[in-house]
């Protein structure tokens, strides 16, 4: 399941900046959906990603994901400049590496090489192991579980209509808006589909929606019609079945 990857794109509902674009319901949606308190057995299980660097494990009230891959690094061109904090400009000297830093793609940020560990950018105590490849290559291990989805967690509902789940999560970022994210969960022959709720940019098509004149984001209050009618993401996630669980 290790795989060398260049860059890792980090399936999109893990960080939450990939929903900040995205619109909101005043309500946990679909309105006709049915409120469950535990995912379907059918849906419970482990699914590997496409590229099989991850696996989304579904239990009865937890929807997680473990991330196990190796990451292949090149240097980074670096200049410091009049932003740069001196202790990092010193530390670049001492590294003997003022003109090199490593972009871990995975954690979107800048690290120093000392030794056979990565140092972040303005954080001297994380620190990551690698390996040297010959030259400036490196290869970083990845490992770490994240959780997506939690019942027990009063900020998530999760819904069910027509066969598919839909888990919904209380923004409470934006309580000023009463803000739920929306995302599907399907599963159809061992494929599990994710999809988010189209961005903002394409939701001009739909019609009754209401938007705040005081941001960009919508705050949609939809009909039962009209939530059919709304399109998701292009950017669908699959994950396939593993025999065992």
């Amino acid at each position: 399941m290790k795989k060398w990857i260049v860059a890792l794109l980090v399936v999109f509902f893990f960080a939450s900046c990939e929903t900040d674009n995205a619109p909101s319901f005043t309500k946990p949606q679909p309105a006709a959906g049915k409120e469950l308190a535990a995912f379907p057995k059918k849906m419970q299980g482990a699914f590997i990603s496409n590229d099989e660097i991850s696996v989304l494990t579904i239990t009865d009230n937890l929807l997680t994901i473990l991330y196990d891959f190796d990451e292949r690094l090149v240097p980074e061109n670096y200049q410091a400049d009049d932003d740069d904090s001196t202790e990092n400009k010193e530390q670049a000297k001492e590294n003997g590496s003022a003109n090199k830093m490593y972009y871990v793609d995975s954690k979107n940020s800048l690290y120093f090489l000392k030794g056979d560990s990565l140092y972040a950018e303005n954080d001297n105590v994380g620190k990551f192991g690698v390996k040297r490849l010959g030259g400036d290559t490196l290869l970083m291990h990845i490992n770490f579980t994240d959780t997506i989805f939690e019942l027990t967690n009063k900020n998530n509902i999760l819904k069910e209509y027509k066969g598919n789940l839909f888990l919904n999560e209380y923004a409470d970022w934006e309580k000023e808006h009463n803000s739920w994210h929306t995302r599907k969960l399907s599963l159809k022959n061992g494929l599990l589909s994710i999809a988010l709720i189209t961005t903002n940019d394409d939701l001009n098509n739909v019609q009754q929606m209401d938007e705040s004149a005081d941001t960009v984001t919508y705050n949609l209050q939809p009909t039962h019609k009209e939530f059919k009618d709304i399109p998701y993401s292009e950017n669908i996630d699959t994950f396939y079945k593993m025999r065992k669980y």
